[in-house]
């Protein structure tokens, strides 16, 4: 007994070319395995275009035997990569139990068809598109954000302070940006490196005392001796770095998660 299932037909906007490469490009977000996704392109690639019209029933009906050897796999692992895209909801079996499969086309239209049908994957085209869509911003929000990191290291290299390429190297030691793969560890390291530039920026680019034109050289005197010897005594002002609290515990390292895990235990620090 074959199960006619037609479905509501591929978006205007998007054709089975198109579908093939959103399936490929969300392949890690559907959690498919690389044998699943080469089981629906080459069955997308063995129906019809009109087969994804509306209305219309999309399916193959290869047999296992046939399949196996197309893959180069065996029957059983076919049966397991088909079992593993009924439960990803992208397709169905139309065929009774122990049944054989089988379908008939008449002037290129499926009229009946007991074996895979597509209706399922059909259906979720835009959401493949919206998933695709959304990977491919994630991705360029990592490029941008590890240009921005490599930028970072390379202003921080320019500021010739071996301090402050330290304290850069600390934050990320492999200095390898690619290596990072959440986006919110890179926003962190991000800024780590934003505060580490500003603060040896700023240490750099404290002004200096420039010297006094000979116009103004007078007598030295008893009282300007003075002046002078208690301008001397009196200590610089160290510069004051804006060190961000991201910055500081990247710094601080491990031993200072060790003092918080004792000081959260009452424990005194070591």
């Amino acid at each position: 007994m074959s199960v006619r299932l037609a479905h509501g037909g591929l978006p205007s906007d998007i054709t089975p070319y198109q579908l093939k490469r959103f399936l490929r490009r969300a392949r890690v977000s559907l959690g498919l395995s690389k044998g699943a996704i080469e089981y629906l392109v080459f069955a997308i690639d063995n129906c019809q275009a009109s087969d994804f019209a509306q209305d219309r029933i999309c399916a193959i009906w290869h047999s296992l035997e046939r399949l196996a050897q197309t893959f180069g796999l065996s029957k059983r692992q076919v049966g397991r990569i088909e079992a593993e895209l009924v439960g990803a909801g992208l397709i169905r079996r139309t065929y009774p139990e122990r049944k054989s499969r089988y379908g008939d086309r008449d002037n290129g239209v499926i009229k009946r068809a007991a074996g895979i049908n597509l209706a399922p994957l059909i259906e979720q085209a835009e959401y493949l598109r919206l998933l695709v869509s959304r990977q491919i911003q994630n991705d360029e929000d990592h490029k941008r954000l590890r240009e921005h990191i490599q930028g970072l290291f390379r202003q921080i290299r320019a500021l010739a302070n071996a301090n402050a390429d330290e304290a850069a190297t600390n934050i990320l030691p492999r200095r390898r940006p690619t290596e990072l793969t959440d986006i919110a560890k890179m926003q962190e390291v991000a800024e780590s490196l934003e505060a580490v530039l500003s603060d040896f920026s700023t240490d750099c680019g404290q002004p200096k005392m420039s010297d006094g034109s000979d116009e103004n050289v007078r007598l030295n005197t008893n009282k300007e001796k003075k002046t002078k010897t208690s301008m001397a005594e009196k200590p610089m002002e160290e510069p004051r770095l804006d060190t961000s609290p991201t910055h500081a515990r990247l710094q601080a390292g491990p031993k200072l998660d060790a003092y918080n895990d004792q000081n959260a235990c009452g424990g005194p620090p070591h």
